[in-house]
């Protein structure tokens, strides 16, 4: 069984919301791991431009089960973000705040995240 996925997407100016969700199915071949390992998981993405064409505020909710036999294994994250595009999209630098959830962890998943993205 190969991997079925269901994707949608609306662009409106000056927002978009994008959505996703897919599911796998994984096979070995071997004993280490003879049943199959089903997983899914799911995104959803809002973006908004504060200043038109330059400045963009982005939130985005996505969730992750690795193998939905066990229960209580969900990897989830909230990411909040601004995006700030220098000449058009040909330059693109990115300020998130990831909140990860990881189950069985006691650790803070709250991180800051910087990215500069160029395009030639």
């Amino acid at each position: 069984m190969g991997p079925e996925q269901i994707g949608a997407a609306h662009r409106s100016a000056p927002g978009e919301e994008i959505s996703g969700q897919a599911q796998v199915t994984l096979r070995e071949i071997g004993v280490l791991r003879p049943q199959p390992v089903h997983a899914e998981g799911w995104q959803v993405t809002a973006a908004y431009f504060v200043l038109p064409a330059q400045l963009q505020a982005v939130i985005k909710s996505e969730s992750f089960d690795p193998n939905t036999s066990f229960g209580g294994d969900a990897i989830q994250s909230t990411t909040f973000g601004l995006n700030y595009y220098l000449r058009t999209e040909d330059i693109k630098i990115m300020l998130n705040y990831i909140d990860g959830r990881v189950p069985g962890s006691g650790t803070d998943g709250g991180r800051l995240v910087g990215r500069v993205q160029l395009v030639f």
